[in-house]
């Protein structure tokens, strides 16, 4: 019976360790995938959300849109949206940036920023960057 119990417990707590990270497969950006962006409005927003929850009801979503294209090489995953590319590293728990690029600038950075990470939490990235201005 002690024997039962104890395998129980260890499925359960490895359950709960394994429960925070994202699936390699299903849960990131892929080549070839396409995202398309619009301007909400909210009003009476409030940054100190109740419990970490915003409400969406309220949003009025503008028309205009801004279409990104993901493509992939190696290792890099590259965001096209208007005339500016943002280079991405992808493992388990997060997506960093890793540099940018624009006809002006060239970001590259020493310590890559956070983008999403795997959970999530409210300020979780720092951001430190070199620059090249053309």
């Amino acid at each position: 019976m002690k024997k039962i119990l104890s395998t129980i417990i260890s499925f359960a707590v490895c359950l709960s360790i394994s429960g925070q990270q994202i699936s390699q497969s299903n849960n990131r950006y892929r080549g070839n995938d396409m995202l398309e962006k619009k301007q909400v409005t909210l009003k009476d927003f409030d940054l100190n959300s109740k419990n970490g929850v915003w409400s969406l009801e309220d949003a009025e979503f503008s028309k205009a849109t801004c279409k990104v294209e993901y493509t992939m090489e190696t290792d890099t995953l590259m965001a096209v949206e208007r005339s500016n590319r943002t280079y991405y590293r992808q493992d388990r728990n997060a997506v960093t940036i890793i540099g940018s690029e624009n006809v002006q600038e060239l970001l590259s950075y020493d310590m890559p920023e956070a983008w999403l990470q795997f959970p999530m939490q409210r300020g979780d990235s720092v951001w430190r960057c070199r620059n090249n201005w053309c």
